[in-house]
């Protein structure tokens, strides 16, 4: 719907391909997949069986392919052990506290080739949108292309709020 001239606006699925593995819609399932697994489940389940909180691609009861599922899992987690370096990097900051950008960046934790954890399933679906912006801005070769993008991105957030406004308040015929 929105005509948009540049280049890199038609390339933008492939840059974020390039970078996460999957394609938009592929992205946005297995997020939500992921995400639904640990919504359905009483925080209190977990306390009760920590099993509930860890994940295997390759289970045979998932309804969710293990190729896409471990291909999605592996490029949005840290491995464990990797864990105090990731977080130490703003450890001696003031901000240490209150900076979630560790959990943001990796918001699953990897305990093995098969066995994964979402830390925050909030911080997963924040991959939705910042983690969208985000995967492309790191997948940009240029500080030009990096411009282009976040004005290509600024039209299309503008074209969406345009629609939410035209739905919510419908011009008058």
């Amino acid at each position: 719907k929105l005509a948009i001239s540049s280049p890199l606006a038609r390339n933008v699925e492939r840059i974020f391909v390039f970078m996460t593995g999957l394609n938009f819609d592929a992205f946005r399932d297995m997020t939500y997949a992921v995400f639904a697994k640990y919504a359905g489940i009483p925080v209190e389940s977990f306390f009760a069986n920590q099993g509930l909180a860890h994940l295997n691609p390759y289970n045979e009861d998932n309804v969710v392919s293990a190729k896409y599922l471990n291909r999605f899992l592996s490029r949005l987690s840290v491995s464990f052990g990797d864990v105090p370096g990731v977080v130490e990097r703003a450890y001696d900051a003031p901000r240490f506290l209150f900076d979630f950008t560790p959990f943001r960046q990796f918001p699953i934790w990897r305990y093995g080739d098969d066995n994964y954890m979402c830390v925050d399933p909030v911080f997963l679906l924040e991959r939705l949108g910042a983690g969208f912006y985000w995967s492309i801005m790191d997948g940009l070769d240029s500080d030009a292309r990096r411009r282009e993008f976040s004005g290509v991105w600024g039209l299309l957030f503008q074209d969406y709020v345009l629609d939410v406004l035209r739905a919510i308040y419908p011009g008058s015929s």
